[in-house]
């Protein structure tokens, strides 16, 4: 979290959210504890018991301790500039639902995530595809693009090409899907509307 908030300056904790995962710190550590349960206590341990971090309640934003900008609400113009691609994240973890021996999968470059993130907006690209292996796809599509892909969620199913081809319909209807040459399936959209689209296609099949 310190790390994140050097690299990107002063953040919402929902952002600190999820910008961690999109460097692949996803998913549930021990039964009833989700990662953000975590990322709160070592938000509260590097403020009370480190102090390398303060919070201000007027922003509701978090701070290094020596900012100089302290409780000032950063603007768009001090965003800073992306460069990440030195970073890999792992792709043998990613949130799954339903059940099936098919995948839909979601995946989006990490910094399209984290530039919506940090500029507020709700949508950025996405791949939606289907496979039989998802780490195996991932390689495939690393090795022709980005390094810096993740994936964003993973549906099981029966049912792949009726999945994809309803979620494809659906984003397309809508003006959401994006042109890039020599690349197919991708989409401006976001996780929670893929996951909304993947219920509404469960409720019509069952």
């Amino acid at each position: 979290m310190l790390f994140i908030i050097q690299k990107f300056g002063p953040l919402s904790t929902v952002k600190i959210f999820e910008l961690v995962q999109c460097f692949y710190t996803l998913g549930v550590i021990g039964p009833n504890y989700p990662i953000n349960h975590f990322i709160s206590l070592e938000l509260n341990n590097l403020m009370l018991k480190q102090q390398k971090l303060v919070y201000a309640a007027n922003t509701g934003l978090w701070h290094e301790i020596f900012d100089p900008n302290f409780g000032e609400l950063i603007t768009k113009s001090n965003y800073p500039k992306l460069n990440i691609r030195s970073f890999e994240p792992r792709n043998t973890l990613y949130p799954s639902y339903g059940s099936g021996n098919e995948f839909v999968y979601v995946m989006y470059e990490t910094e399209s995530r984290i530039e919506a993130i940090l500029r507020d907006r709700k949508n950025w690209l996405l791949k939606v595809g289907r496979t039989n292996d998802v780490e195996r796809r991932v390689s495939e599509i690393s090795q022709s693009g980005p390094n810096s892909l993740v994936i964003g969620a993973v549906f099981r199913t029966n049912s792949s090409k009726a999945l994809e081809i309803f979620i494809h319909r659906r984003l397309a209807s809508e003006g959401k899907k994006y042109e890039i040459p020599g690349r197919k399936e991708w989409f401006n959209s976001s996780l929670i509307e893929v996951h909304s689209l993947w219920s509404a296609f469960k409720k019509l099949e069952g």
